[in-house]
């Protein structure tokens, strides 16, 4: 590879278990690509998500013969990934091959092991991939596990290239209005016990905010680009600690965007800010009115909130509440009773969702620790909705005071019990925001 140009491409690999894969960009690929660019380097960009397995094995007769190609990849993609570096290793074996993204990043040592790659990336990937890539045009080839660089000031990243693909061809909107990701932040300051944002915060000590002035810039470029709706990819918008300012500047621009939030920031005060900023749709993570299930999660205080959701409604956005099943105080009572409690709380949209043991997460390192067995450790099963809302059932509990048990199968029927408790409310797949 010597003293030549190098030719890059990145790749995203499709989900074939999911009804639309084909919802937006890769934006930490685009990261990657942006920060290539600033250094010099031509990249290019494949989004092969939205094909089906006939139709990737035909796409990958179409990527071209380059010296460095880069992947990102999840549990839920992993056959697809395989089967893409099945092909470039056959067809193009002198080739470097990196993964990065969440799955390569719990689990490295496996997935290098197991896919005979050159590399994973684990964590944050911009200046991990370029340090290698600069290494490549020096002559060297780092092999396994490369520690994610975490940049000094995310205000010092280049925003994500979305040019490289046609953003027509994606289909995340808001209020009908085709939509683009961002993300003004990155990490969570807290550690849910089930929560798979910590497998790629793991590299970060803390969370990283963007500055207000440079968010603000992004905004502005997406503007340029036709697109007036948004969408804040934060684990948690709310937390940021410039929020009145950043809702202030936010408002000025006139657009119409959504979040993520802890429900406890929801405060008043702040509902308003979201209102008048053009806020239309947040996602909470409520999971259980349980008490000991969300002590067991890491969210007991979200119980001393519920009364934010009532601002929020009032001020006309959306509240989007996710719940959850298989947690170790469910029985059958227990459903019956939280969830009834939830269906008269004051959200519109909803999602009920499995726990799922998700790799490089403390249920899936030490599941014995909680009283759980993992009856099916094929991750690539651990979708939380997929084809026809459908979702896994793989945990087995037992509580270690009263040796009740539960079972996958109990997991499935209070899933279809809680779907049940909340006819009177929309589900997530049938909005009408976005």
């Amino acid at each position: 590879m010597g003293a030549r140009e190098l030719t890059i491409v990145l790749l995203s690999a499709p989900t074939d278990c999911v009804d639309d894969d084909r919802t937006e960009q890769s934006l930490g690929l685009a990261y990657i690509a942006s920060t290539l660019q600033a250094h010099g380097y031509s990249v290019e960009v494949i989004e092969l998500t939205g094909l089906r397995s006939s139709e990737l094995a035909t796409a990958l007769h179409r990527i071209p013969a380059v010296d460095v190609y880069g992947l990102t990849c999840y549990s839920t993609n992993y056959h697809s990934v395989r089967q893409i570096v099945t092909h470039l290793r056959s067809h193009h074996p002198g080739a470097y091959l990196c993964l990065g993204g969440p799955h390569p990043t719990a689990l490295p040592t496996a997935t290098l092991e197991d896919l005979q790659i050159d590399s994973v990336v684990v964590g944050d990937g911009e200046l991990a991939f370029l340090s290698i890539v600069d290494a490549l045009k020096r002559g060297r080839r780092i092999l396994g596990a490369v520690g994610a660089i975490a940049p000094n000031d995310l205000d010092d990243l280049p925003f994500p290239n979305r040019h490289l693909v046609d953003q027509k061809t994606f289909t995340r909107t808001l209020n009908h209005c085709r939509t683009l990701s961002l993300i003004s932040s990155r990490g969570c300051r807290h550690r849910c016990l089930h929560c798979n944002s910590v497998v790629m915060g793991g590299a970060r000590k803390r969370v990283k905010f963007r500055s207000t002035g440079n968010i603000i810039s992004e905004i502005r470029e997406l503007k340029k680009m036709g697109y007036g709706a948004l969408r804040f990819s934060d684990d948690n918008f709310a937390d940021n600690p410039d929020l009145a300012n950043l809702l202030s500047a936010i408002a000025k621009e006139d657009i119409l965007y959504r979040v993520f939030s802890r429900l406890e920031q929801l405060e008043p005060a702040t509902v308003q800010r979201l209102a008048d900023s053009g806020c239309k749709l947040i996602s909470v993570g409520l999971e259980s009115l349980n008490p000991k299930n969300l002590r067991f999660l890491g969210k007991a205080g979200m119980l001393h909130c519920l009364k934010n959701l009532e601002h929020t409604e009032r001020h006309g956005i959306t509240v989007r509440a996710s719940f959850m099943v298989g947690l170790p105080y469910d029985t059958d009572a227990s459903i019956q009773h939280f969830f009834e409690k939830a269906s008269r709380l004051p959200f519109t949209e909803y999602a009920i969702y499995a726990l799922l043991p998700y790799p490089g997460t403390p249920l899936w390192e030490n599941p014995e620790r909680y009283g759980y067995e993992i009856v099916d450790a094929d991750f690539t099963h651990y979708v939380q909705m997929g084809v026809g809302r459908q979702t896994a059932f793989v945990l087995k509990h037992t509580d270690p005071e009263t040796g009740f048990t539960f079972h996958p199968a109990d997991v499935l029927r209070w899933h279809c019990l809680a779907h049940d408790l909340f006819s009177s409310k929309r589900h997530m797949s049938n909005s009408q925001v976005g």
